[in-house]
């Protein structure tokens, strides 16, 4: 699905080729929420550029225009028969799809005992993980069928002993939590960046009530890479012509031509002299948006010089409607001219943002990576963000500025915690204004664009991963 030509080429592996399967719920261009569909449309293209055969695997949602059948057909047991696999009951009640009644009679029978492996205390299981389950009546008897004829004991598995409703683990009680499952069957744990790995074991809300097992395996931080051909200043087919620049120093002309567009195109007052401020992703409290609106009075200030509210792009949530409704409405009508809201996300207008923008807001409470701030660095624009995650990874002295909070603080939560991280972005916001228009921003720029922020390292350090758990078996 990925045009390998428009990839950089890469030297082939010393060792033998690996073969490698990616699993996942996204995979750009053809679905994608947030960071995990970029990753799934470079890594393996990434890794493909370095000899290895790499397949990726996702759910087709829609009709996509250049999906192409190929025809292949296989038997799930066949695919399954020497793999390790796990049996799942999808309380549909919780969506709306069945009465609330009915997940108490869905459980797996007693006269069938479904052939889950249950994870032992000593951590013995048997040598393979298959697994079959039979459809339940609607008194909660049925017959379970083994559909990899292998007979062995089998736990019993229902909702009076495992708590199924939610995903939340609970190492106190008997509970079925699949990612802890996976933790503790998989052959190495991998995430997407050092900071945010040192996090998940260290935070006991960060870990979701895992840290223990985190730590017990280890988690190894690798930051993810940046599709340097997508997003590219030089050739972005996105931006209009004239706003495209290959080096840094004509990265002044081209961010202009994109200011220009880009205060033309969202209705913002025509200033090439003003500071432009942009934040690109979900409305919701992870990503700090409300942080932001809460901040919006002192950016958009009476002092000259102050950037309008940064534009956001991704859908409304709950949570970000409900700091919208508490920004003063005096305020933001008086300021109308100068900030410009998107409630929706249109690819081409996040590279537009990002080419105009002289300073991207990233200030989340948690953030795994961050690939909106390595998008911003890729085309100049300097990134203001809270000290966590891979944030904290790319962000260093000299490249942008960090929020002055304890990261702890903000991910705790609370009217105090809100109200220091508004605070914090704040104070953050203004010495990056003072610094505006003198040669320190020019020199940030100029920083930011010399990182390489492509996928060429972490890949080779996937790749020496890949080797280690392949050599270990």
């Amino acid at each position: 699905m990925l045009n390998s030509a428009s990839r950089p080429a890469a030297s082939r592996p010393a060792q033998a080729p690996l073969q490698v399967v990616f699993a996942t719920t996204e995979v750009a261009p053809w679905s994608k929420v947030g960071g995990l569909g970029d990753v799934m449309g470079a890594l393996p293209a990434a890794l493909a550029a370095r000899g290895h055969r790499v397949m990726t695997v996702a759910p087709r949602y829609a009709a996509y225009k250049d999906a192409v059948d190929t025809a292949f057909r296989a038997a799930l047991g066949a695919a399954l028969r020497d793999a390790h696999s796990a049996f799942c009951i999808h309380n549909l009640a919780y969506q709306g799809g069945l009465p609330l009644t009915a997940f108490g009679r869905l459980c797996l029978p007693r006269s069938a005992r479904a052939a889950l492996e249950w994870p032992q205390p000593t951590g013995s299981s048997s040598d393979r993980g298959d697994m079959a389950g039979g459809a339940a009546d609607s008194a909660g008897v049925g017959p379970a069928t083994e559909g990899l004829g292998v007979e062995r004991p089998r736990p019993e598995c229902a909702p009076s002993r495992v708590d199924m409703a939610n995903g939340q683990h609970n190492e106190a009680a008997l509970s079925l939590n699949w990612m802890h499952a996976a933790l503790a069957e998989s052959d190495a744990v991998l995430t997407v960046s050092p900071t945010y790995a040192r996090e998940i074991c260290e935070d006991t809300d960060m870990a979701c009530g895992m840290q223990r097992i985190l730590r017990a395996r280890g988690v190894r931080g690798i930051m993810n890479g940046l599709d340097v051909c997508e997003w590219d200043p030089a050739t972005d087919a996105m931006l209009p012509a004239r706003a495209r620049f290959a080096a840094a120093e004509d990265a002044a002309r081209g961010k202009a031509a994109a200011k220009r567009a880009a205060q033309r195109r969202f209705g913002l007052t025509a200033d090439p002299s003003a500071p432009l401020m942009v934040y690109i992703g979900r409305l919701t409290g992870q990503k700090g948006v409300d942080v932001i609106l809460s901040a919006a009075p002192a950016l958009l200030g009476p002092a000259p010089g102050v950037p309008p509210l940064p534009p956001c792009a991704g859908p409304p949530s709950p949570d970000a409607a409900a700091a919208a409704a508490e920004v003063d409405t005096d305020s933001a009508e008086a300021s109308s001219a100068r900030s410009a809201g998107i409630a929706t996300f249109r690819e081409e207008a996040a590279h537009l943002l990002v080419a105009a923008a002289d300073f991207v807001l990233v200030p989340s409470r948690f953030e795994p990576c961050g690939l909106v701030a390595q998008a911003a660095v890729r085309y100049g624009a300097v990134p203001i963000v809270a000290p966590v995650g891979g944030l904290a990874d790319l962000v260093v002295p000299g490249v942008g500025y960090q929020m002055g909070c304890d990261p702890d603080a903000v991910a705790a939560g609370g009217a105090q915690a809100h109200r220091a991280a508004v605070r914090a972005l704040t104070a953050a916001a203004a010495v990056a204004l003072r610094d505006f228009a003198t040669p320190r921003h020019a020199a940030l720029r100029a920083r930011c664009l010399a990182l390489d922020v492509s996928w060429d390292r972490p890949a080779a350090e996937w790749e020496a991963a890949l080797y280690a758990v392949a050599a270990s078996q």
